[in-house]
């Protein structure tokens, strides 16, 4: 999320809070609970599904033209 944002020029084209279509916002600005404070001061939700974070990732991916590969376990399982 830190490099999508940072290094594909992506942090002045989305607005916080955001998240992907339909879910619960996972970046924003302030103290959130389960939250990572990313390099830039922002909040990245840390508390989230596998199939919500991944589907984030792809969103951000999707918006700066990248193609998204995971490696891993991102199944759907929680």
């Amino acid at each position: 999320m830190e490099y999508l944002l940072e290094h594909r020029q992506l942090e002045g084209s989305i607005s916080l809070p955001w998240g992907p279509e339909s879910e619960e916002p996972m970046v924003r600005h302030g103290d959130s609970g389960s939250s990572i404070t990313m390099e830039n001061g922002w909040q990245l939700d840390a508390s989230c599904s596998v199939p919500t974070a991944r589907a984030a990732i792809e969103a951000l991916a999707d918006e700066s033209g990248l193609r998204t590969m995971f490696q891993g376990d991102w199944s759907d399982g929680e």
